[in-house]
């Protein structure tokens, strides 16, 4: 299965919903202007309201089943986008020998909001590699230079290895050793082990450096359950604070 899905919100973007329709009410100053000429149709031009609501109560209703059906359990948290429910349409619809290739936001193995999708994939030895693309070439000209997207290959990874780059611009750079490396999931736990989310590095010779950081030392603090304090560190607001610091300051007296 091969797919670059739409990324859109979903949620009804009044500015645009009217820009072709009513650019007066488009290009109001305020957002409290635009809600009040929005309420105005109702009586102005009834037809266009109601075509509005209808649209307002789709988008409502696609994001109210995304969050509440279970039918999408790791795609649909925070704003839901659609590139995260056709990722995880495309997940759970291949078989266990299946294939697919996907074209998505690198923020599915980055983003807090899809800490647990990517971990799902890490854990179930599900993802076979990631190639992080940054558009500054313009690889899709219709595309702002500074969005970044990455190849995802999901299936059946024998032997555990994620094949990886980032911060390409260009698809011949695959190619160059010196840009690829591979991190298992025990890599992603132990360099990440408070998100779990995927650590990015530009050349292949960084990723190693980090590796091994990581493998002779632990990191500052970690969230298990009870919490790890290596390092038997104390977290404070700022060095000495006014508040409860109190007792230790004294005047010029």
């Amino acid at each position: 299965m091969i797919g670059n899905p739409p990324w859109d919100k979903v949620e009804l973007l009044e500015k645009e919903w009217f820009s072709s329709r009513r650019p007066e009410i488009a290009n109001a100053k305020t957002a409290a202007k635009r809600k009040q000429a929005i309420r105005k149709l109702e009586e102005a031009d009834p037809t266009l309201f109601k075509l509005y609501r209808h649209e307002l109560r789709s988008t409502d209703g696609v994001r109210h089943f995304a969050r509440d059906s279970g039918r999408f359990p790791y795609g649909s948290v925070g704003r839901v986008n659609t590139f995260g429910l056709f990722a995880e349409i495309a997940f759970g619809t291949i078989s266990d020998r299946g294939r697919t290739g996907i074209l998505l936001p690198t923020g599915l193995a980055v983003d807090d909001s899809y800490k647990e999708f990517f971990q799902h994939l890490v854990d179930g030895n599900r993802l076979i590699s990631l190639f992080d693309f940054e558009n500054r070439k313009q690889l899709f000209p219709n595309v702002q230079g500074n969005v970044t997207f990455a190849c995802f290959t999901i299936g059946e990874n024998i032997d555990g290895e994620i094949a990886m780059a980032a911060q390409l611009d260009d698809p011949s750079q695959l190619a160059d050793p010196e840009r690829r490396y591979s991190l298992s999931k025990h890599d992603i736990k132990r360099i990440n082990p408070n998100t779990r989310t995927c650590p990015i590095f530009r050349r292949a010779r960084d990723a190693q450096l980090v590796r091994h950081f990581y493998a002779c030392h632990p990191v500052i603090c970690t969230e298990s359950n009870p919490p790890a304090n290596p390092y038997d560190l104390r977290w404070r607001q700022g060095l000495f604070n006014l508040t409860s610091d109190s007792g230790a300051f004294r005047t010029l007296e």
